[in-house]
């Protein structure tokens, strides 16, 4: 009979790869300031996206996000208020708001520091968009300067439909689903209860 050696692998084992995050993949640098600043005079559009909570935040840096910032509309995704007013300087640490594409380019070649512009034209150093907005997941209105590169909400709701349809139907849980028991236990565990039944 043909035996291995212990550091000797099967064909199928040679080529199967260990599952791997964005992260795992490739470890990336955080930006720095300096770098940030310079991007005024290298030209690197740099990205910007506002995060609400931690999972954005991690999304964004294993995305590859060059910078995420807390903004304003945390009042009402994460706070639940209707609109950004309410928002305090306890919920947030920058805030921006609207200036035509036009003006914002003007601006920006005036300036030796980056402009980060949302909804403000290419003529910024730099773009923002809210984590939620982009990821079609805060979908009770569009503001004008946010274009949905996914629609998470859609794919959410989609999932939870076909989880409830399956429950109703009686066809989730099934047995891969589900715990098991072996014989011994399950008949030790029902004599217990018929004893009990005869209280």
């Amino acid at each position: 009979m043909d035996q291995k050696s212990p550091d000797q692998k099967s064909p199928d084992q040679k080529s199967a790869k260990p599952a791997t995050t964005p992260a795992a993949e490739k470890k990336r640098d955080k930006r720095t300031i300096g770098e940030i600043r310079d991007s005024k005079k290298t030209g690197e559009k740099m990205v910007y996206m506002s995060v609400p909570d931690y999972t954005s935040a991690k999304w964004a840096e294993l995305a590859g996000v060059d910078v995420a910032v807390v903004g304003d509309s945390l009042a009402m995704i994460a706070h639940g208020h209707p609109s950004t007013i309410p928002a305090t300087m306890d919920m947030m640490i920058m805030h921006a708001e609207a200036v035509p594409a036009k003006i914002a380019k003007l601006i920006s070649e005036q300036l030796t520091i980056p402009t980060i512009g949302i909804g403000a034209g290419v003529g910024t150093d730099g773009q923002i968009l809210l984590c939620h907005d982009l990821l079609g997941v805060f979908t009770d209105f569009k503001p004008k300067f946010t274009k949905r590169f996914a629609r998470l909400t859609e794919v959410a709701v989609a999932g939870i439909s076909q989880y409830i349809k399956e429950v109703k139907d009686g066809t989730f849980p099934d047995d891969e689903h589900s715990y098991t028991v072996n014989d011994a236990e399950y008949e030790k565990f029902a004599a217990m209860v018929q004893k009990r039944q005869q209280l």
